[in-house]
C-alpha cells in the first residue's frame, strides 16, 4: 500500500505573525504539514515525521481543468510552502 499519511491529521499553522486567534479567515497565510507514519518501505517511523505541503511550478491538465503540482518534504520551509485562505460562502437553498 502507498497510504504513508493519515489523512486526518493536517495540521496548519500561520505563516505570518498576527493576531489569528485560534481560527482561519480568508487571506490568512498558513503553512499545512502532516506527520508521516510509514517510510516508503511500509515500516512504522517512531514519531513519526513531520512534512510540509509545498507547491511546484509544474501543472498539467486533466480534460480542461489545470491543476498544479504539490508534494510534501521536510526541509526548510520557504514562498512555495505557504497557502493562502480563501473561505467562500456556501448556501443552502430551501423550497417554500
Amino acid at each position: 500500500s502507498s497510504n504513508y499519511y493519515w489523512v486526518n491529521n493536517w495540521e496548519f499553522n500561520h505563516a505570518k505573525l498576527g493576531n489569528h486567534q485560534g481560527f482561519l479567515k480568508s487571506n490568512d497565510i498558513i503553512n499545512l504539514s502532516i506527520k508521516k507514519l510509514y517510510g516508503i518501505n511500509g515500516i512504522s517511523i517512531p514519531n513519526g515525521q513531520v512534512e510540509y505541503l509545498r507547491s511546484h511550478d509544474i501543472q498539467f491538465n486533466v480534460g480542461n481543468d489545470t491543476f498544479q503540482e504539490v508534494v510534501c518534504h521536510n526541509e526548510r520551509l520557504g514562498g512555495n510552502d505557504e497557502w493562502c485562505i480563501e473561505l467562500i460562502k456556501q448556501y443552502t437553498w430551501t423550497l417554500v
